[in-house]
C-alpha cells in the first residue's frame, strides 16, 4: 500500500496543456524539502506501521562496521527478500505500466529525459546505447531524493556513501527491438534503474554495500523517496541490485472524476474529515488538471437514516411500507413510537420456534442497528414498557427501544399511525456536480462547508443516485464523442445497509463505462464486498488501508491508474481527439453482444499523423504489446477486426499514438459488421413505378446466442436526385429499399451509392452499416433522332472530276438516348429519285455513290434521297432525314447557238439573282430560247426555292 509520497506521481494535464519538464520539475519540488532527513523517514516508516501493522516489520538498520552505540541516527529496513517485489505481490505492470515505445534518440520523448548530474549519485559507463545518466524528470527526482538522505544518514558514522546508478536510459530501434529477458524493460523509456549503495573509501578505492540489509534499508529510503515499485534482483552470478521504477511523468489526458464518500456513523468524524482531505489532495494537486478544458470533478455522500423503511437486506426480506421501520434482523416492519398494530397475532411452532402465522407484536424491544446491542434481536418489554440493557455500558437510547412491529409476510397487517416517510434522497448529498464551475477553490469550499450527516452506511443508494444524477450528460457529464474518461473512487467502510451494491456499480461499469476504484476504509471491509464493487483487475481497483488518516497516501496510486483510463466507445460511437506526439489515447470497444467483427472508422486531419494499435490481451495497447495496426491517413479509413472463435463477448483495447512533432487530430467511429457483406449492388428498371420494393432483404450476419430485431435507416448522404430531393426510401422493419421518386436512366444521375444501417432495437452497440450502390437499368423508351432533317450533296456528271464511284457525297448520322446496344443506330435507304445512283452505309450513315452518272440522260440535276434510321429493337427514327444531290453538268466541247445562249445567259444569270428571280428568267428562256431552255426554265422555277442553286440552274439550263 503506498504511504504519502513526497512527490505526486502522474500528471493527468489536458493534451492542450501539456505540462513542460521545467513546470513539472518546479511543480514537484515546490512544497517538499530539499533533503529527505533520517528524521523524515522515521516519521514516514511510522505512517507506514500504522497502515499496514500485520505486515509491517519494523527492523532497525546497521550500517557494516558499526554498532548500536555509534549508530547516531535510526533508520529501518523494508521488508523485502531476493527475488521479490515491493509492493508484495503487485506486478510491476499494474504499479507503473508497461513499456508502451521504444524512446529513441532524437525523438521528442527522449527530448523530455533530463541528465542527473547530483554528487550524491555515481553513474555507470555510457556504452553500446546505454545512458545511466538518463532518466525521467520523476525518476531523477527520486533518485535525487535518495542520493542526499543515503549521504546524510552515512556522514553521521563518518562514511562516504553514494548510490551507484549501473543502468538508466537505454536506446533501442524499434525496426530492431532487443530481445531476451530485458526486451520490454522500462529502462528503455528512462523510467527504471539500477542501483546499489557504494562507499568512497579515503584512500580513493570503492566498495560495494551489497547486503540483504543494505539493500533493505536502500530499498527503504527508495520507497519513502518516491519510487513506485522495486524488485530485489540476484541473477545467481553475484549480481545483486535493486531494480526501481516509476509512473510516466505525463498522461496527457483528462477525466470526468467522480468521489463517493462515506458518511456513515461508523467512519467517525475524523474519519470523514481524511476522506475530505482525499478529495481535497486530488483535486489540488498536479494529478489532476482541474479546470473547464481539464478533469471535471464531483463529489457526493452516502449515509441515509439510521432507521427507516429502507430493507436492510432484499435477499432476505423486502422493504417495508413507508412510515414504519425496517428491523435491523429482518424479523418485521416496526412502527413509529406509539402507534399500534393492526392485524393478526404472529404465531411460532412451540417445537421448532419457527413462525407459522405472521402478524402482529403488542411491543417487543428492538435494536436500532445490527449488533448494537450483542445481537439481540427480540426480547419482551418491562411492565412499563420500557427495555432493559444487558451491558451496562450501553443505554436504551444506544440500541433498544419498545414498540410494536409485524412480521414480514404479514398482508393484512398496518400501523394504527404512520411515522416519518423517508426517501431515497435522504440516503445521499450531491457536494458538487460536473455542471459546476470546475475550479479547485470553488470546490475545496463546498466540500469543506459540508455538515458531517452520521447516517447509516447506505452505498447501494449513493451508487444509484452517481448514476442517476452524477454521470448524466444534462449534470455536466461529457458525451463520449469528446473522448472523457469517467472515474467513480468509492471509499467506504464495508458496514453496508440495505441491499446488496453490487448491481448498481456493474450498472455504472457496464452502461455508462464508469471505471470505479473501491477504497475499503478500516478493518471491517469484505475484500468481496470491495470486488463486487470495482472494476477489473482487482489489483488496481481494490485499495485497502486501516487508518482513515492516511487515506491521502492512495492519492497517488489512484492517479496514475485512473490515468490509465480507457474510454468505453460502444459501436456506434464517435470520437474527435487530439494527441501529442508519443502520446497515447486509450479506449476499449465493448458490447454485450457482437458479430464476428468489428468495423473501424478512421481519419487522421488535415496535417495529422497518428497510429491506432489493436488488442484482445493488452488493455492499453502500444507498437511493442497488440494484435493489430492500422496507420492514420487523411482518407478515411474502414478497418474490420475480426474475433476469433470464442473471442466476441471480450472487449477490444485500442489506442491511439500521435506521430511527428506537433500535437494531431483524429476522428474515430466503431460498428459492429452486422450486415453479411460490407457492400452490396442493387439494379431496378428506369420504368419501375414509385413505392416499388427494390433489390429484397438485407442478409444479416449471426450474432452467437441471440436473436437481433434489426431496425433499418437510411443515411441522407447519396440519396438525392438533381434537385435535391430523396430517391429512395427503407422500410424500418425489413431493410428493403423502395423508389420514392422515379428515375430516368438517361438523367443526370441513375447511379446511387447509398449508406443503409441497421440497430437492434434492444442492445444499441449491436449496430453497423453497408454502403448500397443503386443502379438504375437501361429500358428501351427512345428513338433515334437525326441530327439534321435535311442534307445536301454534290457532284459532277463524269468520274473524272473529283469523284468517283464509291466515294463518300455526304454522311447523314442519328443518335439514340438509350444506354448500351438498345444506342446503336443502323441506317437504310428508304427511297430515291433515281434509285441506283446511291446507297447507304449501314452501321455508319455514310451516304456513296453507288453508279456513274449522265447529267443528259437525268430528267433532273436534283436527286433527292430518303434515309432512315432504326436502333438495335428495330426501333425507327419518327421523321427520316433528306439528302438533296446535286449534279453538275461539265461544259460541252461545241457552244451552243447565239440566241439559246444569249438568251439562256441572261436568263440563268436572271435566275441566279435569287429563287423567285429564277421562276421568271426561267419563263424567259423559255420564250427566247429553244425547248431545252423552256424546260430548263421551268426547272429553275421549280427548284426556286433554293435562291442560288436556282440561278445556278437557270444559268444551265439557258444555256
Amino acid at each position: 500500500m503506498a504511504v504519502m509520497r513526497l512527490l505526486l506521481l502522474c500528471v493527468l494535464a489536458a493534451v492542450v496543456h501539456r505540462v513542460s519538464p521545467s513546470t513539472l520539475r518546479q511543480r514537484l519540488t515546490s512544497d517538499v524539502h530539499a533533503v529527505l532527513t533520517a528524521a523524515d523517514l522515521e516519521v514516514a516508516a511510522e505512517q507506514r506501521a500504522a497502515e499496514a501493522p500485520s505486515t509491517r516489520v519494523r527492523r532497525e538498520y546497521m550500517p557494516e562496521g558499526t554498532s548500536a552505540l555509534d549508530r547516531a541516527r535510526r533508520a529501518f529496513l523494508l521488508d523485502i527478500e531476493f527475488g521479490e517485489s515491493y509492493p508484495k505481490g503487485v506486478s510491476q505492470d499494474m504499479v507503473v505500466g508497461e513499456l508502451r515505445n521504444f524512446v529513441q534518440v532524437n525523438s521528442p520523448q527522449y527530448g523530455q529525459l533530463v541528465t542527473n548530474d547530483n554528487p550524491g549519485l555515481q553513474f555507470g559507463p555510457t556504452l553500446g546505447g546505454s545512458f545511466p545518466r538518463l532518466t525521467t524528470l520523476r525518476l531523477s527526482l527520486a533518485l535525487e531524493k535518495m542520493a542526499d538522505a543515503v549521504r546524510l544518514f552515512f556522514t553521521g558514522h563518518g562514511v562516504d556513501m553514494h548510490i551507484y546508478v549501473s543502468r538508466a536510459f537505454m536506446s533501442a530501434d524499434p525496426d530492431s527491438p532487443p530481445t531476451g529477458p530485458d526486451s520490454n524493460s522500462l529502462l528503455y523509456a528512462g523510467r527504471e534503474a539500477r542501483i546499489w549503495m557504494r562507499q568512497v573509501k579515503s584512500d580513493g578505492s570503492l566498495q560495494s554495500y551489497r547486503r540483504l540489509t543494505d539493500f533493505q534499508y536502500l530499498a527503504e529510503v527508495a520507497w519513502q523517496s518516491g519510487i513506485d515499485w522495486m524488485f530485489l534482483e540476484d541473477d545467481g552470478t553475484g549480481s545483486q541490485y535493486l531494480r526501481v521504477s516509476v509512473t510516466p511523468d505525463g498522461c496527457g489526458g483528462s477525466l470526468d472524476l467522480a468521489f463517493l464518500l462515506d458518511a456513515s456513523g461508523s467512519v467517525s468524524a475524523d474519519g470523514f474529515q481524511a476522506e475530505l482531505a482525499f478529495v481535497r489532495q486530488a483535486t489540488s494537486a498536479i494529478n489532476f488538471d482541474v479546470g473547464p478544458n481539464g478533469t471535471h470533478v464531483a463529489v457526493a455522500t452516502f449515509h441515509g437514516p439510521r432507521t427507516s423503511h429502507f430493507s436492510g437486506n432484499r435477499t432476505l426480506a423486502p422493504d417495508c411500507l413507508p412510515g414504519t421501520i425496517w428491523e435491523a434482523h429482518g424479523q418485521g416492519c416496526i412502527c413509529d413510537f406509539g402507534a399500534t398494530c393492526n392485524g393478526p397475532h404472529q404465531e411460532f411452532d412451540q417445537d421448532t420456534n419457527e413462525l407459522i402465522t405472521p402478524g402482529c407484536v403488542a411491543f417487543a424491544c428492538n435494536e436500532v442497528t445490527v449488533g448494537a446491542c450483542a445481537d439481540i434481536t427480540v426480547i419482551e418489554p418491562n411492565g412499563d414498557r420500557s427495555c432493559e440493557v444487558p451491558d451496562d455500558g450501553l443505554t436504551p437510547e444506544d440500541c433498544l427501544f419498545p414498540a410494536a412491529f409485524y412480521s414480514h409476510g404479514c398482508e393484512t397487517c398496518s400501523c394504527s399511525e404512520s411515522g416519518v416517510i423517508f426517501t431515497e434522497d435522504d440516503a445521499t448529498d450531491i457536494l458538487y456536480e460536473f455542471r459546476m464551475p470546475q475550479d479547485r477553490a470553488i470546490i475545496d469550499d463546498s466540500i469543506e462547508r459540508y455538515v458531517y450527516p452520521e447516517g447509516a452506511t447506505m452505498l447501494t443508494l449513493g451508487l444509484k443516485h452517481v448514476r442517476e444524477k452524477i454521470f448524466t450528460l444534462e449534470n455536466g457529464m461529457r458525451p463520449t464523442r469528446q473522448g472523457i474518461p469517467r472515474v467513480l473512487v468509492v471509499l467506504t467502510d464495508g458496514f453496508q445497509v440495505g441491499f446488496p451494491a453490487g448491481p448498481e456499480a456493474q450498472r455504472l461499469r457496464d452502461e455508462l463505462g464508469v471505471r470505479i476504484f473501491a477504497i475499503g476504509v478500516g478493518d471491517k471491509v469484505a475484500e468481496s464486498e470491495l470486488r463486487d464493487l470495482a472494476s477489473p483487475p482487482f489489483e488496481t481497483h481494490v485499495l485497502r488501508i486501516d487508518d482513515p488518516a492516511a487515506l491521502p497516501t492512495l492519492v497517488d496510486r489512484v492517479a496514475y491508474a485512473a490515468c490509465e483510463t480507457p474510454v468505453v466507445l460502444n459501436p456506434g460511437d464517435h470520437t474527435d481527439d487530439p494527441v501529442d506526439p508519443g502520446a497515447f489515447r486509450y479506449y476499449v470497444i465493448k458490447c454485450e453482444h457482437t458479430t464476428s467483427s468489428l468495423v473501424l472508422e478512421y481519419t487522421d486531419a488535415v496535417n495529422s499523423s497518428t497510429s491506432a494499435y489493436l488488442s484482445l490481451l493488452h488493455p492499453n495497447p502500444s507498437p511493442i504489446s497488440h494484435e493489430e495496426t492500422i496507420n492514420g491517413d487523411t482518407n478515411t479509413l474502414f478497418f474490420r477486426f475480426h474475433y476469433n472463435d470464442g473471442q466476441t463477448s471480450q472487449p477490444v483495447f485500442l489506442s491511439v499514438m500521435g506521430q511527428g512533432d506537433h500535437v494531431s487530430q483524429y476522428r474515430l467511429g466503431v460498428y459492429q459488421e452486422v450486415f453479411d457483406a460490407p457492400h452490396e449492388q442493387i439494379g431496378f428498371s428506369e420504368d419501375s413505378p414509385v413505392n416499388r420494393l427494390i433489390g429484397g432483404l438485407p442478409t444479416m450476419a449471426p450474432v452467437p446466442g441471440y436473436t437481433p430485431d434489426y431496425q433499418y435507416t437510411l443515411d441522407d448522404e447519396g440519396n438525392v436526385d438533381a434537385n435535391g430531393n430523396p430517391v429512395f426510401g427503407i422500410v424500418p422493419a425489413t431493410g428493403e429499399l423502395f423508389l420514392r421518386r422515379k428515375v430516368d436512366f438517361e438523367g443526370p444521375t441513375n447511379v446511387f451509392n447509398v449508406t443503409r444501417r441497421a440497430t437492434d432495437s434492444t442492445v444499441a452497440c449491436l449496430t453497423g452499416f453497408q454502403t448500397v450502390t443503386v443502379r438504375a437499368l437501361d429500358v428501351n423508351d427512345n428513338f433515334p433522332v437525326f441530327e439534321q432533317t435535311y442534307y445536301e450533296g454534290f457532284i459532277n456528271e463524269t468520274q473524272r472530276l473529283r469523284r468517283d464511284v464509291g466515294d463518300v457525297v455526304v454522311t447523314v448520322k442519328a443518335t439514340d438516348a438509350d444506354a448500351g446496344g438498345s444506342a446503336a443506330v443502323f441506317y437504310e435507304l428508304q427511297a430515291a429519285t433515281q434509285p441506283g445512283t446511291f446507297a447507304v452505309e449501314r452501321d455508319t450513315g455514310k451516304v456513296v455513290q453507288a453508279s456513274a452518272v449522265d447529267f443528259e440522260s437525268l430528267s433532273s440535276p436534283f436527286i433527292l434521297l430518303v434515309i432512315t434510321a432504326e436502333d438495335a429493337d428495330g426501333v425507327q427514327a419518327q421523321t427520316p432525314a433528306v439528302v438533296n444531290i446535286t449534279v453538275n453538268a461539265v461544259e460541252p466541247t461545241t457552244p451552243p447557238t447565239t440566241t439559246g445562249s444569249s438568251t439562256g445567259g441572261t436568263s440563268g444569270t436572271t435566275g441566279s439573282t435569287s429563287g423567285t428571280t429564277g421562276s421568271t428568267s426561267g419563263t424567259t428562256g423559255s420564250t427566247n430560247g429553244t425547248t431545252t431552255g423552256s424546260t430548263s426554265g421551268t426547272t429553275g422555277s421549280t427548284s426556286g426555292t433554293t435562291g442560288s442553286t436556282s440561278g445556278t440552274t437557270g444559268s444551265t439550263n439557258g444555256t
